[in-house]
């Protein structure tokens, strides 16, 4: 079992509060990021190349609401300073001292504030009223070293409203994470096969001579001129013979090929169960635990202990976790498939 599955078991369920721990979301590991480039199989890397950049969209969502808070306070603050600058106009202060709440200078005050305002086309033009000309760059700079305060700050609002941005959030983290595994083994396993066919196929492909001929159907081999060399994945993907849609299905299609292989043992990750079992529940039931997912949560420690009709509450550090067994899971394939490939080539 890896390290996230153990840290999903053991203890995030059992520390769910009205805090979101929303700070703890963008807390997964990093050791996907600049993986395709020590891929050894250039026809790897698109795969991932596109698995890094889907996790880093999921990253910056996490860190969204703390970089509006950011910008947000930043602005208020430069907003305050704006209106002080108007002590700067002429003859206003001496209106405002003797004439106060009058319309004539009620006229000027709105006067003045809306020539300053119609100058301010941009957020770094609002920011310039900040005593600090550099506050651009000072008020970024630092940033993610401010963000899981910002957003421990937000996690802690008690409003529904707050609440349930936050738990929407973290729902999309987890389906993103589930959505960019997928995608990534399915990519995975069609280059495997289109680089490796002899082999590959052969572990899959039945043994009989009449049942191997019906097993490929005539308009595929239309369709990629009767040339499988290079596309013998993608065939038997568009033949379903294999598919990706369940964790199961992933399991099979891979054990068809790489059996006993090192690349068995990072799609058992347990915690891919977790975050597979989760994503399901949030998609196809609203979040709440069904017979599904209280079979699939055998004996999965609180998970597995939750009751048919109880909604599944997120926290920061459950979606952390879930996207990082993700993580965890592909990066560990596309190594193994890369190592796979590089000690079993194809004879051209």
């Amino acid at each position: 079992m890896t390290i996230e599955a153990e840290t999903i078991e053991a203890g995030n369920v059992e520390s769910r509060s009205s805090d979101r721990q929303f700070e703890k979301a963008a807390s997964f590991a990093t050791d996907y990021v600049g993986l395709a480039g020590g891929l050894r199989n250039v026809s790897l890397r698109p795969v991932a190349e596109a698995f890094e950049r889907n996790v880093n969209r999921l990253r910056t969502m996490a860190k969204f609401p703390g970089r509006v808070s950011l910008a947000s306070g930043i602005a208020g603050i430069a907003f305050f300073q704006l209106i002080k600058s108007l002590s700067k106009v002429p003859g206003l202060i001496e209106a405002v001292s003797t004439n106060p709440n009058t319309p004539e200078t009620n006229a000027i005050l709105q006067s003045a504030l809306q020539e300053r305002l119609e100058n301010v086309g941009t957020f770094r033009e609002l920011l310039d009223f900040l005593p600090i000309q550099e506050s651009v760059d000072k008020a970024t700079v630092g940033f993610e070293s401010m963000h899981p305060q910002i957003s421990a700050m937000i996690s802690q609002f008690s409003t529904s409203a707050i609440s349930d941005a936050l738990h929407a959030l973290l729902a999309a983290q987890i389906i993103g994470s589930w959505t960019a595994f997928e995608t990534l083994v399915g990519d995975l396993w069609i280059v495997a096969v289109n680089e490796c066919p002899r082999e590959l196929v052969k572990r899959m492909a039945p043994s009989g001579k009449e049942e191997a001929s019906k097993w490929l159907p005539f308009r595929l081999l239309m369709k990629h001129h009767f040339d499988l060399r290079r596309t013998m994945g993608n065939v038997l993907v568009e033949s379903r013979k294999v598919s990706f849609k369940t964790l199961d299905d992933i399991r099979s299609a891979y054990r068809s090929i790489f059996r006993g292989d090192a690349v068995m043992g990072a799609i058992d990750n347990r915690g891919l169960d977790i975050l597979h079992a989760v994503r399901n529940a949030l998609v196809h039931r609203s979040g709440f635990v069904d017979d599904a997912f209280k079979e699939r949560m055998k004996g999965f420690d609180s998970w597995g202990e939750m009751q048919v009709g109880a909604e599944i509450e997120l926290s920061g550090a459950i979606a952390a976790d879930l996207t990082g067994a993700s993580i965890t899971s592909a990066t560990t394939m596309m190594t193994e498939v890369d190592n796979w490939i590089t000690t079993n080539p194809d004879p051209e």
